[in-house]
């Protein structure tokens, strides 16, 4: 069986190599790169562009619920700050507890180095 990569596939295959060089002491860029995948259901990782979920593209360091053009819920928009290293482990760990009526559906995940290196990932994907 032959399969075809699309060009969203093919967009995130090179920025998981183009990560793939950067290093990092306290997780693993390409890991989180790779756990990403789970994200891209709902969210865009290599471009300005919405899904259903707003486009994780500079998310760290970005205000919380601050992304222009998407309409993120309640919940979201009662907290203040911004998606720092400590915040994105608390969303990702469980949606629903850190933010409750939140619209994001995803269970969250529950392995903490998978957590550290989905938001290195991110933190090296900068604003």
């Amino acid at each position: 069986m032959t399969r075809h990569i699309g060009s969203g596939g093919l967009a995130f295959l090179f920025l998981v190599l183009a990560v793939a060089a950067r290093a990092s002491d306290n997780c693993d860029v390409v890991a989180g790169a790779q756990a990403t995948i789970k994200c891209v259901a709902c969210h865009s990782l290599d471009t300005s562009e919405n899904g259903v979920g707003p486009s994780l593209q500079g998310v760290y360091g970005r205000k919380i619920a601050a992304y222009e053009g998407f309409r993120y819920s309640r919940a979201l928009r009662k907290i203040e700050g911004e998606w720092t290293a400590e915040e994105l482990d608390k969303f990702l760990l469980k949606p629903q507890a850190y933010a409750p009526g939140t619209r994001m559906a995803f269970g969250g995940l529950q392995k903490d180095q998978e957590r550290a290196d989905v938001i290195c990932f991110l933190k090296q994907q900068g604003g």
